[in-house]
């Protein structure tokens, strides 16, 4: 008789004690499935899971990036350990943002400028989330409500200096979509936090998403101006020799009919 392979969902439903408990918390193989559909193999030389192509530029984003936070895996806990395994990882239990709303892509450019002038774990760029009711935004990463709490009154003096009081400043927890599915109050199970000890003990990521070369944010910034136009928001004309990326159009309401014929040349039978 042949080796039957058991399903997940049949792992998950046994009781497992004793040396079954022991064999579970070593079984990385069934944890880390997931991973070879994410980009990620088993490296021999590492002994751990490495993403394929880990220092390949990273281009469709919408954020330029100041500097990362060291102490924050943004990589790994958002976009696996949260949407692979439903985790919420301690270390994003304490992290802390300061979240800056500019209203037009001229406040986004000057906030560029402030965040490279600080020179904090920060990004910016427009909201592309269809859940995120606004066109731009910017981000600055802390570790702990102290230091958030400090980084958000120094970044408030500055944008009320630099851009204006009325554009919205404010301090949040985490990310947006932990609050969408989860509420305010978050917390790590023991489970969970096996799982993620054993995540960053067998798996390697690489955050090229944040190194980026100055080629890389020319490209989004592109992308910046051409949503800037595509939402109405004619601030780029200024940083665009003063043109517009398309013409206008063609506007023929206010001719007679005759005017319109003449000037696009329809001759009479």
């Amino acid at each position: 008789m042949g080796f039957k392979q058991s399903s997940d969902k049949i792992y998950s439903l046994m009781v497992e004690e004793g040396l079954a408990a022991k064999w579970k918390s070593e079984d990385f193989i069934s944890l880390f499935e997931r991973f070879k559909k994410l980009g990620f193999a088993w490296s021999p030389d590492t002994g751990k899971y490495d993403r394929l192509a880990p220092n390949e530029l990273t281009l469709a984003t919408p954020w330029c990036h100041t500097r990362p936070e060291p102490r924050l895996k943004c990589s790994l806990d958002h976009s696996v350990l949260f949407n692979e395994y439903g985790i919420i990882s301690t270390r994003c239990l304490n992290c802390w943002k300061v979240v800056v709303t500019p209203r037009t892509f001229s406040e986004l450019l000057t906030l560029e400028k402030i965040q490279i002038q600080m020179d904090c774990p920060s990004k910016c760029g427009i909201e592309v989330r269809d859940y995120v009711p606004k066109f731009y935004g910017g981000y600055f990463y802390n570790v702990g409500p102290e230091a958030g709490l400090r980084k958000y009154k120094e970044v408030r003096e500055v944008v009320d200096e630099v851009i204006s009081p009325d554009v919205s400043v404010i301090l949040k927890r985490g990310c947006t979509e932990y609050e969408h599915e989860r509420g305010s109050n978050w917390s790590i199970t023991e489970d969970q936090l096996g799982t993620q000890q054993m995540i960053d003990l067998l798996v390697t990521i690489n955050n090229g998403l944040l190194d980026q070369p100055n080629f890389v944010k020319s490209h989004v910034r592109r992308g910046w101006m051409l949503w800037a136009h595509m939402n109405g928001d004619f601030s780029y004309v200024d940083h665009n020799n003063g043109k517009k990326l398309f013409p206008e159009y063609k506007q023929y309401q206010d001719m007679s009919l005759e005017e319109i014929k003449e000037s696009i040349k329809i001759k009479e039978d």
